[in-house]
């Protein structure tokens, strides 16, 4: 949890260090270091919060990614998404690390932040889920034709003959809990949602 926490106080643009230390001084501050023991509750996620995240995806392209190395150790990544609801969509390369890390350990967890003008107006989530590479050709082409849609320019790289996606694949990142930050509600204001299948 506080490498996901050091790589989102680095995007607000200070240094490494200083990201290190603010992470580390949130952690600390709290009363158990537990994601499943926070103080505040988890609640199950309503219509009005599902909106809120719905928006937050659909204002942002890019989430960071931590998957489960075989050695134990989580790696995050950088990569563009698309969603259909809150299931999320990437395509990541057949024969990558984390590939291989969700086919030997399907828990993942995900930090999305959307641009935004001073931190009075930071809003963001993160997210524990379970990923799965996308083997069916229906729901192939159905991550495809989102990706074409929010990335059109990929259309340029596609070659004229031959497989629409050489070397790559799928993934799919269903959340069973989401976090959501905003702080125009309030420093560090954060609720903690469970994902429901009914919703």
């Amino acid at each position: 949890m506080q490498s996901v926490l050091i790589v989102y106080y680095s995007r607000t643009g200070v240094t490494a260090k200083v990201a290190t230390t603010m992470a580390q001084a949130w952690w600390q501050s709290r009363p158990d270091p537990s994601f499943t023991t926070l103080e505040k509750p988890m609640q199950a996620l309503d219509r009005t919060h599902r909106q809120f995240i719905l928006n937050l995806l659909a204002a942002t392209h890019d989430m960071t990614l931590a998957t489960v190395r075989p050695d134990g150790f989580p790696q995050a990544t950088v990569i563009s998404f698309v969603n259909d609801g809150l299931t999320l969509y990437a395509g990541i390369g057949l024969d990558s690390q984390k590939a291989h890390n969700i086919r030997q350990n399907d828990k993942v967890s995900a930090t999305i932040t959307p641009p935004y003008s001073d931190w009075r107006h930071i809003r963001g989530l993160s997210l524990a889920g379970h990923a799965a590479i996308v083997a069916g050709a229906e729901e192939t082409a159905h991550a495809a034709d989102l990706m074409l849609f929010r990335f059109p320019q990929l259309r340029q790289l596609m070659p004229a003959n031959g497989p629409t996606w050489p070397g790559a694949v799928f993934m799919r990142i269903v959340p069973s809990i989401i976090s959501v930050l905003d702080y125009e509600l309030g420093f560090g204001h954060t609720a903690l949602f469970e994902v429901l299948p009914d919703i």
